[in-house]
């Protein structure tokens, strides 16, 4: 063994105890909330409530710059219905959670903001990103009927 590769492993056991220590950090709150939304999301019972809220609206939806009246009040169904499963499922975990100090939160952490979590968050303050989740969801359920008609006519 040469001189300098025992300097390196010691640099390398310093580098690894400084990382497994950054590790066994507690988290902080906006963190460990992150992580009970990705739980309650992956959810059967959340999605079971969403699917069940888009299936029902999706189809109000059009794909033009024009937002009629109902689009409101279907963000604002969507709202009470799927923000409010969540948190009632976050205070059940977190007694002190606060929904509204939680949406404060994400602007000022807005630089770590990527994933399905902060894009469903999303729908509830921002209506144009709501009308895009409908809209997509649209497109994907024609796409899918398209496949099925297709793959029905070929079979005949």
């Amino acid at each position: 063994m040469e001189l300098g590769d025992s300097q390196r492993e010691a640099e390398d056991y310093d580098a690894y105890e400084e990382l497994l220590a950054e590790s066994q950090e507690p988290s902080s709150d906006f963190d460990v909330t992150v992580g009970h939304l990705e739980d309650i999301m992956m959810s059967d019972e959340f999605q079971r409530v969403q699917d069940k809220f888009i299936n029902e609206y999706y189809n109000e939806f059009e794909d033009t710059g024009e937002n009629k009246l109902c689009y409101t009040e279907i963000h604002n169904k969507y709202i009470s219905t799927v923000e409010r499963m969540l948190e009632k499922q976050l205070c059940e975990r977190m007694p002190n959670f606060s929904m509204r100090t939680f949406m404060d939160s994400l602007a000022p952490n807005s630089d770590c903001l990527d994933g399905e979590v902060f894009e469903m968050l999303y729908t509830f303050s921002d209506f144009l990103a709501f009308k895009e989740m409908m809209l997509d969801y649209k497109k994907v359920n024609a796409l899918q009927w398209s496949v099925v008609m297709g793959s029905s006519f070929a079979q005949n």
